[in-house]
């Protein structure tokens, strides 16, 4: 019994950082930038290096560009895959939630 509430657990965490992914479809332009300089920092350079390729693929100049590209279809999901491996885009998912401002992670450590 115990196993299978991990797992749905895990399942409900996965839920949550991809929902929040798409989060990144709504932030405004400075915002955005902000978070995925952030976003480049918790990557592996593999994760970066795709960025960088998705960038010239879509002949953009910047990371906000390639975001804004891969929202318009209504599936970030989807367009990333065309992009990034699995692994990646779950780096990319765990580090838009620690890079999001707004992620409230409802625990608050008194400093």
């Amino acid at each position: 019994m115990k196993a299978f509430l991990v797992c749905a657990l895990l399942a409900t965490v996965a839920t949550v950082s991809f929902a929040h992914h798409l989060e990144l479809c709504k932030k405004q332009d400075e915002q955005l930038k902000t978070e995925l300089q952030c976003i480049g920092l918790h990557i592996s350079a593999e994760a970066n290096q795709s960025f960088d390729k998705a960038m010239k693929t879509l002949g953009c100049q910047d990371r906000s560009c390639v975001i804004r590209k891969l929202c318009a279809g209504n599936d970030l999901e989807g367009a990333m895959a065309d992009h990034f491996t699995k692994a990646q885009i779950t780096e990319i998912h765990n580090a838009a939630t620690t890079c999001d401002p707004e992620a409230g992670h409802g625990h608050h450590h008194p400093h």
